[in-house]
């Protein structure tokens, strides 16, 4: 999942930026 796949505000996309790809998010996105 990319950032641009996520429903945020434009703000925090950029803030959040590669956050949406590190291994972490992919364990939660399984998880959930």
């Amino acid at each position: 999942m990319s950032a641009s796949d996520v429903r945020l505000e434009e703000s925090w996309k950029k803030a959040l930026g590669r956050e949406f790809e590190s291994p972490y998010m992919q364990q939660l996105r399984e998880f959930l």
